[in-house]
């Protein structure tokens, strides 16, 4: 924040609603840097309760959240009324309705398969609905197939996510 009266924000601050802390850094005459805590709900946390997938990364620009996520369409009703409640207004940019393809994402066949049942197994929850040596079992596979498959779907979708389009979000509304 620059220009007079910077400095004073943390004061005004205090009576916005969901601010928990404000910690200011002078960075020179009329410029101070804040580190603002808010109550709200992470978006992260709304997000693993509704078993939504997100692309990453997530951009913060122009105090708008931006990000791709993957989701039935009765899900994602759900979980944007829970952003709506908790989090505050959203707005979809797009919608592109289709199934999301194993080369979409960067996978094999037999990735997205083991992706597929390690998912719907609860796999990727927090914590861990399932064991690797119990979805071995459930796919009727060994444990280190499954393992060697988990870390590279793992890297193919952190590849896929910094390959993403980030044109779209960088543009304002």
């Amino acid at each position: 924040m620059t220009g007079e009266g910077a400095e004073l924000w943390p004061e005004e601050s205090k009576r916005e609603p969901g601010i928990v802390a404000v910690e200011a850094h002078p960075e020179g005459p009329q410029r101070v840097l804040y580190r603002v805590t808010f109550s709200a709900p992470s978006i992260h946390v709304i997000t693993q309760q509704h078993h939504v997938l997100t692309r990453y990364p997530i951009v913060i620009q122009d105090g708008m959240s931006r990000f791709e996520t993957f989701a039935a369409a009765s899900q994602m009703r759900d979980y944007l009324d829970e952003l709506r409640t908790e989090v505050g207004p959203n707005r979809i940019e797009a919608v592109r309705r289709s199934e999301v393809s194993a080369g979409g994402l960067g996978l094999t066949p037999a990735q997205d398969s083991v992706f597929r049942g390690a998912l719907n197994a609860g796999y990727f929850k927090v914590p861990r609905g399932i064991s690797v040596t119990e979805l071995a079992a459930r796919l009727g596979r060994s444990k280190s197939t499954v393992s060697v498959a988990l870390v590279k779907i793992q890297r193919a979708l952190a590849d896929s996510a910094l390959q993403m389009d980030l044109d779209s979000f960088r543009s304002s509304p």
